[in-house]
């Protein structure tokens, strides 16, 4: 009898780990499920929709607190921090963050001794692959809130309120330099590519087909 046990307890052992398993597989199937519901419906192609919304949050935070702050608060150095704190996270993240995982992009600038100042761009190079929901989010976020800007400072002048213009120029001066950069690290970087793409071609052509080319 307590062979047969043993065989018995043996015998359920691996149907055990297998329903356990299973019921890992279900649970994370689950989670999935549940972490797509919280995510927005043009957001759900991306691969990376937490930076997504992160890259869009701020942005949004700084136009609102514009426009909100502005109608309820009479003091306007109150609106002025805030408004230029948000941008200024923004730009940060921007810069930092998102462009280089949504887009696989970077740039910085330094001055040197004599006042000049250096742009360096950085890329994947040939290897970058990103996902089309992701970038289009990018770029239209980038292109958009540097027109948003532009758009209250016209009506802050039609409407007489110029105490708001720095405010409106900060705002677009921060997103529009990120803007720039990005521009210019994305020709860079198709640049580079066509450059490696030159190079690798050049290797797989003999001599006397780069002379009949010639």
């Amino acid at each position: 009898m307590d062979r047969l046990t043993l065989r018995a307890v043996a015998s359920r052992g691996p149907k055990v780990r297998n329903l356990s398993t299973q019921t890992q597989v279900a649970a994370a199937a689950g989670e999935g499920k549940t972490k797509k519901k919280y995510v927005p419906r043009f957001l759900q192609g991306a691969a990376h929709p937490g930076y997504c919304m992160v890259h869009i949050a701020f942005k949004l935070a700084a136009l609102a607190c514009y426009l909100i702050l502005g109608l309820l608060i009479d003091d306007k150095t109150f609106c002025f921090l805030i408004v230029i704190i948000l941008s200024a996270v923004d730009f940060w993240i921007v810069k930092n963050v998102t462009g280089r995982i949504l887009v696989g992009l970077r740039w910085w600038s330094k001055i040197d001794e004599n006042g000049k100042e250096t742009w360096y761009f950085e890329s994947m190079g040939e290897v970058r692959q990103t996902n089309k929901t992701d970038s289009a989010v990018f770029w239209v976020a980038c292109y958009a809130v540097p027109l948003m800007w532009v758009l209250f400072a016209v009506t802050s002048i039609i409407s007489l309120q110029f105490s708001q213009l720095t405010i409106c120029a900060i705002g677009c001066g921060l997103a529009g330099v990120n803007l720039l950069g990005y521009i210019r690290c994305e020709k860079n970087h198709k640049a580079a590519v066509r450059g490696f793409l030159f190079n690798q071609a050049k290797k797989n052509i003999s001599g006397d087909q780069m002379a009949q080319l010639g």
